[in-house]
């Protein structure tokens, strides 16, 4: 465990030291001794010291002397990101959050519909039932088999005594039937 704290540590080191050298080398200055390397134009310098390179290439005298030595009035513009490249971006940005938003909306009404769905499922059950019921209670009840044929024609209107006579029932049970009948 030792051991690789100080790997760790010796290649953090190495890292730093070799970012602190790669930044002397950015800003021109040598790594070891001699004068700081000067860039090949003085356009490539950074402002102040284009101005300084340039100030000391006049190299006025001292009865020339601004008083306003070293103040630069018309400041160098910096260079803008180009404006559609910007809004390309956070136009980009824009529609990805809106798709993402969308997609959102979309998974909630998912599940809304998914809920609806299961309730509509259930309410139609239930309806079946209800219809299985109803039509079990407005049926005709049931009449045992000997009165199948006074039953029928109870319906087609004939009277307690005809019937009485063809299926050979008493004429109180006849009229039973007519009774039945007319419900």
């Amino acid at each position: 465990m030792t051991g690789a704290m100080a790997a760790l540590g010796g290649f953090v080191l190495a890292v730093l030291i070799a970012a602190g050298a790669w930044l002397l080398a950015r800003k021109g200055r040598p790594l070891v001794g001699g004068p700081p390397a000067q860039p090949a134009s003085p356009l490539a310098q950074p402002p102040l010291e284009r101005a300084q390179v340039i100030e000391s290439e006049k190299a006025p005298s001292e009865a020339e002397a601004d008083p306003d030595d070293g103040f630069d009035y018309a400041p160098e513009l910096r260079p803008q990101p180009a404006v559609g490249a910007t809004e390309r971006d956070g136009k980009a940005f824009e529609e990805t959050f809106a798709w993402q938003r969308l997609r959102r909306d979309l998974e909630i009404l998912e599940h809304k519909v998914d809920a609806q769905q299961h309730v509509i499922t259930a309410l139609q059950a239930e309806v079946d039932g209800l219809r299985e019921q109803l039509s079990a209670a407005s049926s005709p009840r049931e009449v045992s088999p000997e009165y199948d044929a006074a039953l029928v024609y109870a319906r087609q209107g004939m009277a307690a005594a005809g019937i009485a006579e063809r299926c050979g029932i008493t004429l109180a049970e006849a009229e039973l039937v007519c009774a039945m009948a007319t419900k």
